[in-house]
């Protein structure tokens, strides 16, 4: 009973504080639509600025991760966010410039980086190895729904109330997730396998590195975890295209200025991911994960053409939900792949390693994509990324490039 509730009480934080990420991401991007509309240039710029500070930290971080107590980690980025985001109007009030949400995406990524491998690694630790898969899936369908409720509330307070109000409701949303959190930090019993960091900064230094060097060997051992990376990475550097190009397309179709427009196409987007999830679900016991991610390459690849060639906002919709069902099921599959493959100590280095080298894929891919974008424009680049993934699809299903060892 006491696993269940605390089953129960961590799948409603991730459903709050997934809100609060997408309430904070859809309200930066209104942000820059509202200042300077279907700028690639700033949406890259945001992108920056968020992601940076992941790759800069990760080394510490996740080996941190593996020595803290992960809900009480988990409790104080929530917290530690909330604070920043309620004195961001005051900070533009007061500079009147758009690096004051620039400095806001900064800071509050360094926790973003706490909060996702801190989840990640404490799941394996509350549930059983043969219900992973599952429980992910649920995991990944909450985070959904948390994702939609953000995207829908975000068009709602910013157009019908103001930008003020999303930056205080953001705060709200993740000083929630804090509120739900706290239990656990009584509850769980942390399992600890790897010492502290000793007190003298040089030994500590030592082992940080050497932590990273024993990430690193596991990561040449694992097939499955090199699988599950590299497609989780290959993944990211879409979302890193779609970040700059798809959004500022979408704001060059629609009426400038309008949140609620964009929230629409992200709420198609949402409810595709959730039908994803669902399959995914259905489907563990009769699909190979190579088989999942090749589909899905596919899949998503038609979606994305669909969406360079649509010039209004129903097709947007159409297709934004088509590309949601193509990823929920490679993201669930290869996540519950590296939760089994990850020994526990690993955990949070593990996780970490993935954030960073997802992160580094999302930026890559939107730094390329802009410059790209100078000289082609954004509907060409969509066509042409939708022809590439769809072929690719192809070319992993014939060659089986994907195929995991059998465990």
């Amino acid at each position: 009973m006491r696993r269940q509730s605390t089953l129960q009480l961590f799948g409603s934080v991730q459903l709050v504080a997934l809100l609060g990420d997408r309430l904070k991401q859809f309200t930066l991007v209104g942000m820059l639509g509202l200042l300077v509309p279907g700028s690639s240039f700033e949406l890259l710029k945001l992108t920056l600025f968020s992601q940076v500070p992941i790759l800069l930290f990760t080394p510490l971080v996740g080996s941190l991760i593996d020595r803290w107590n992960k809900p009480t980690t988990i409790v104080a980025a929530c917290v530690i966010r909330a604070l920043i985001l309620m004195t961001v109007p005051f900070v533009y009030g007061h500079t009147h410039t758009i690096y004051a949400f620039y400095a806001a995406a900064f800071i509050t990524s360094i926790f973003d980086l706490m909060f996702a491998p801190a989840r990640s690694a404490l799941l394996p630790e509350v549930v059983p190895t043969e219900r992973l898969l599952t429980v992910n899936a649920l995991f990944w369908t909450l985070g959904i729904i948390g994702t939609l409720l953000g995207f829908v509330g975000g068009g709602w307070i910013f157009d019908y109330f103001s930008w003020h109000s999303s930056f205080f409701a953001i705060s709200v949303v993740y000083a929630l997730a804090a509120l739900l959190m706290l239990p656990l930090v009584f509850w769980h019993r942390p399992i600890q396998t790897v010492p502290p960091l000793p007190r003298d900064p040089r030994h500590g230094v030592a082992v940080l590195s050497r932590s990273v060097r024993d990430a690193v060997t596991l990561l040449r051992q694992s097939h499955e975890l090199r699988a599950s990376l590299s497609t989780q990475a290959g993944l990211f550097a879409v979302g890193g295209v779609m970040s700059v190009i798809g959004i500022s397309h979408v704001h060059e179709v629609v009426q400038s200025g309008r949140a609620l427009f964009l929230s629409e196409v992200g709420t198609a987007l949402i409810l595709g991911l959730i039908t994803g999830a669902l399959l995914a679900g259905w489907f563990r016991e009769r699909t190979l994960p190579e088989r999942t991610v090749s589909v899905g390459a596919l899949l998503a690849g038609v979606a994305i053409a669909g969406m360079g060639r649509a010039d209004s906002p129903l097709p947007l919709c159409i297709w934004a939900a088509v590309l949601g069902i193509s990823i929920s099921p490679v993201f669930i599959v290869t996540e519950t792949l590296m939760q089994s493959a990850s020994p526990r100590q690993f955990t949070g280095r593990v996780f970490a390693a993935r954030e960073a080298l997802i992160k580094a894929a999302f930026i890559a891919a939107a730094a390329l994509a802009t410059l790209v974008n100078t000289f082609v424009s954004k509907p060409s680049i969509l066509v042409g990324l939708g022809l590439f993934l769809a072929l690719l699809g192809v070319i992993l299903e014939r060659t089986q490039w994907l195929r995991l060892e059998k465990r």
